[in-house]
């Protein structure tokens, strides 16, 4: 568990919610994510794209309490790369297609994010393809992942 000065610090917050998941504990992550998330204002654009990044690193099983989150976010720092893919990937993750797809397409072509990132934005457009019928696209977006350092 973190002490109360480190879940304080966004960086030191956001590496523990990642060791979580690690340990098999993605909701134990987003707790310690959580009280960041209304602090963004408050941050550099390095912490919230620590915090963002983090949030994918912990998206399984993650909940619609979420979403108005990640869409105040979406409005108020929507042009940060890492904030956008953290949307479009909660977006997926509650099966929003629709409004998963611009975000993750902006995702998977934005060389700044790290690879795993863009990739499993990848992956997600190939599902949404296959879910639209287009097994084409869908395979497209899959060789576009497998090509990702």
């Amino acid at each position: 568990p973190l002490d109360a000065a480190d879940r304080r610090d966004v960086m030191v917050g956001s590496r523990a919610a990642v060791r979580a998941r690690d340990l098999g504990r993605s909701d134990l992550g987003r707790d310690y994510l959580l009280p960041h998330w209304s602090e963004l204002a408050r941050m550099d654009a390095d912490e919230r794209a620590a915090l963002a990044i983090a949030l994918i690193d912990c998206i399984a099983g993650l909940g619609n309490e979420w979403l108005p989150r990640v869409e105040a976010a979406m409005v108020a720092h929507g042009n940060e790369p890492a904030i956008v893919a953290a949307a479009g990937m909660v977006f997926a993750e509650r099966q929003l297609w629709g409004k998963a797809r611009r975000p993750l397409e902006q995702t998977a072509h934005t060389a700044t994010l790290p690879g795993r990132v863009r990739r499993h934005a990848l992956r997600r457009l190939a599902f949404i393809a296959r879910l639209e019928g287009d097994e084409v696209r869908g395979g497209e977006y899959e060789r576009q992942a497998a090509v990702i350092d």
